[in-house]
């Protein structure tokens, strides 16, 4: 028996190996449906609506649960909904849940600058989606003091996590450290106007990174957009399906490490680089210029 339990453990420990070598999954594959893409209805959002926390230079009114202001951070520890308003040149808001919650953070006129790091932190969760309320006027905004190490976070809107920015309010991101959007899994952009300066790339998804519809101007130092995976499959892709686009960036203006797809939309793009680069292309003629 003793060595029948050595080998079921060793299996063990071999599989969930396997399943940790990459923070990419295959969730997000292009080649199937997705069940968390916002645009399909059976996905499951934050039901609960853990009400609003309004920003200010000397704290927050929290007022709800899973919530803590401390040392100039925002901790939010409770999966649901939360709506944030007010204005903070000092604050960092940090999504901390287990891998299988979700978290809506819903922008309501909101302003967050963080000298010494992100605006916003997803250090774990499922997912995280960010919804700018309609006509809102947002903006959020790192500085150049960051502490962490190479492999830390290392952007304005940061998220460790699958990533979703959607709404139809306004969003402005600068990235004055590196990159101003950046998830090192999968990042999608529905309906929202978002604007975003970064210093190095612009919106940067380790996994894939897919815009289906909305507004996106971006101006960036290196990259536009980029995807950088290349060791789990299915992954590494841009995708454009929608939605109206306007970069300038320093090299690249679309980068993916495996696939680049660009089906509709408009895309206006200046490039210090290529204006696309990758290693498979699939693009609609007309659609760039």
């Amino acid at each position: 028996m003793q060595k029948y339990f050595s080998l079921a453990l060793a299996i063990a420990l071999c599989l969930g190996c396997a399943l940790s070598f990459s923070a990419c999954t295959n969730k997000s594959d292009p080649s199937r449906t997705d069940m968390n893409n916002p645009s399909d209805p059976s996905e499951s959002l934050p039901a609960t609506q853990n009400g609003t926390i309004t920003l200010h230079n000397d704290g927050a009114d929290v007022g709800s649960t899973g919530v803590t202001y401390e040392n100039n951070t925002l901790t939010i520890a409770k999966a649901g909904s939360y709506t944030l308003t007010g204005s903070s040149s000092s604050c960092q808001v940090v999504v901390n849940v287990t891998k299988t919650e979700q978290v809506e953070l819903i922008l309501d006129n909101v302003s967050i600058v963080n000298p010494t790091g992100p605006a916003i932190y997803c250090d774990s969760a499922d997912k995280l989606f960010v919804t700018v309320k309609e006509g809102t006027d947002n903006t959020l905004k790192d500085g150049t003091g960051y502490q962490n190490g190479e492999d830390g976070p290392n952007a304005a809107l940061y998220s460790d996590d699958d990533l979703t920015i959607r709404g139809t309010g306004t969003l402005r991101v600068t990235g004055l450290y590196k990159n101003g959007v950046s998830s090192k899994n999968d990042i999608k952009i529905k309906d929202v106007h978002l604007i975003v300066d970064a210093y190095n790339t612009g919106i940067r998804g380790k996994c894939s990174v897919t815009v289906e519809s909305g507004t996106v101007e971006i101006t960036a130092g290196n990259d536009g957009i980029k995807s950088t995976e290349m060791e789990t499959e299915g992954k590494g892709y841009v995708t454009v399906s929608g939605g109206t686009l306007t970069i300038t960036a320093g090299d690249d203006a679309l980068q993916a490490e495996t696939v680049l797809t660009v089906s509709g939309g408009s895309i206006k793009a200046t490039a210090g680089g290529k204006v696309t680069n990758a290693p498979t292309e699939n693009i609609t003629p007309g659609v760039i210029s």
